[in-house]
């Protein structure tokens, strides 16, 4: 319940240790910015008071067996844009001044 203000008090975190005044500054910024992302950047932040062990990064990531369940959309394919030739311009300006002269 990320986004319940009185569920995750930082002051409490601080006074035991599982963060420090000045993430607890940056923390509440988050939280009045994005109380969902408040809630991530907490947990990525908490560390162990007694030996500063953080939550493994692997915790964090797409578990495995999701993709198989809910596969990653992929990107379109956007076609790329020709180059002009030299050569094209030349001739573009060749029947530029074909149909000038033949428009008089």
């Amino acid at each position: 319940m990320p986004a319940i203000n009185f569920v995750v008090q930082t002051k409490a975190l601080v006074k035991k240790g599982y963060i420090s005044e000045d993430e607890r500054e940056f923390l509440n910024e988050i939280y009045h910015y994005n109380p969902l992302l408040f809630d991530f950047a907490v947990k990525r932040t908490i560390r162990s008071p007694d030996e500063g062990n953080k939550f493994s990064d692997s915790i964090f990531l797409a578990c495995p067996g999701l993709e198989e369940i809910y596969p990653t959309p992929k990107k379109a394919k956007t076609k790329k844009k020709k180059k002009k030739k030299k050569g094209d311009k030349k001739e573009r300006d060749k029947n530029h001044q074909k149909t000038e002269v033949g428009t008089s």
